[in-house]
Order: structure tokens, then sequence, then C-alpha cells
């Protein structure tokens, strides 16, 4: 386990570069991570994907995020995510400023962002996140108006690139809290039963990433 988590790292730092070296010049670097790893009680994703976050450099010293549920997923902010819905880690732990977030959401913490500890249930801790902004803002409280679109942010820092992507302790890249349909009776929703709001992780198979990355950097 140790040995395939830091061959994964590795993966993304050559093929980051491969990209600066070969690639034509319109190529945009990008990586495309499946959310697999499900801590959900009770399973949210029954051998499935939850969804896929695409990171890209679309800039110097800038990554570009896109963040997708799967159909009938719903971004949430609630306790299983310390009222972060989606957290990520970098190494460094530069000073980030983010910028084209999605409406609605908010910067955990302030923005610019300091590297901080975000603890998201089973998914162990992160150091930057966006929230929803429950009751207010892109998401209501709890489970009970999920955000079913795609969350979209820009984060920049000197440096930055996709080689800064950091997994945590538990071996994670991301932790998103999110809405299931698969998995009802959730405590705390209004009626008899209800879609599974909890962390659901990020995780990523080395084969998956390479193919992905790999078209990517050669369109």
């Amino acid at each position: 386990m140790i040995t395939w988590t830091h061959f994964r790292v590795g993966a993304i730092v050559a093929l980051a570069l491969l990209g600066f070296a070969g690639s034509p010049a319109h190529a945009v670097p990008s990586a495309s991570f499946d959310f697999t790893s499900d801590h959900c009680t009770g399973g949210c994703l029954n051998g499935g994907v939850g969804g896929t976050a695409t990171v890209s450099e679309t800039a110097a010293n800038t990554l570009h995020f896109d963040i997708v549920p799967a159909a009938g997923f719903g971004i949430i902010a609630t306790g299983a995510g310390s009222g972060t819905s989606f957290g990520f880690n970098l190494a460094g732990d530069p000073t980030i400023t983010f910028s084209s977030l999605t409406s609605g959401f908010i910067v955990t913490g302030g923005n610019p962002a300091n590297a901080t500890t975000i603890s998201m249930n089973g998914a162990g801790n992160f150091e930057y996140g966006v929230s929803c902004n429950p009751p207010s803002g892109a998401c209501g409280n709890g489970g009970s108006a999920p955000y079913f679109g795609t969350l979209s942010f820009d984060i920049t820092a000197s440096g930055l690139t996709l080689a800064s992507l950091e997994q945590n302790a538990k071996g994670q890249y991301f932790g998103i809290d999110v809405f299931s349909p698969s998995e009802p009776g959730f405590p705390g929703w209004i009626g008899p039963a209800g879609p599974k709001a909890a962390v659901m992780l990020a995780k990523l198979p080395v084969p998956s990433f390479t193919r992905r990355v790999r078209q990517n950097l050669g369109t």
C-alpha cells in the first residue's frame, strides 16, 4: 500500500513534466480523478463512480478545478465535512488566491487562503476548501437543497502545477460532502426516508490517471 501510494504521486509529477516537455503549445495539461472511495455509512456508490474532478494548468501558477457530480449526487456542506463541501491539499502549504468560484460558494477560512486543518470525517484532514454556504448560498441546510451542478474555481500561487496536488495522511487527494440517491434513512432528514448525505472521497487508480492524462496532453 505504501509503495502504491508513492507510485501514484510519482505518476503525477512525471506526467505533468511530460506535458511541458513534449505537448503542443495549445495543449492544456490536466488530470482527471474519479470519485470511487466510498465513506458513506451503508454505502453511496454501490461500486460505481460518484463524479469526476478535473484539474488543469490553464495559466502560469494557476490551477483550474471542475468538480462534476454523477447523476443524482449533489454537493452539500454538513458536519460530515466540517461545513466544507470540497477539500484538497497542496505541497508546500502555499498561500493561495481563489477566483472564478461558482456562484453561491465561499472559500473556507477566507480568501486568500492559508493552509489550515479541515477535518472531513473518515476522509482525514485537508488544507484548503470551499463551501456551498448553507442556507443562503448554493445549497440549503443539511441535505435540504443540494447543489446539483458543476463546481468550478481557479487557485493561484507561485509555482503551482499539477505536481502540487498532494495526498493527505489517508491517501486521498480530495474530499467532497455529497447527497447520494442510494442510501435512505439518514438521521436528521425530515420524513421517514431520504437520500444519504456523507463524505465521499476521490481515490485515483494509476492506470486510469495515466490514460486520461495522456489523452488530454495530446489534444
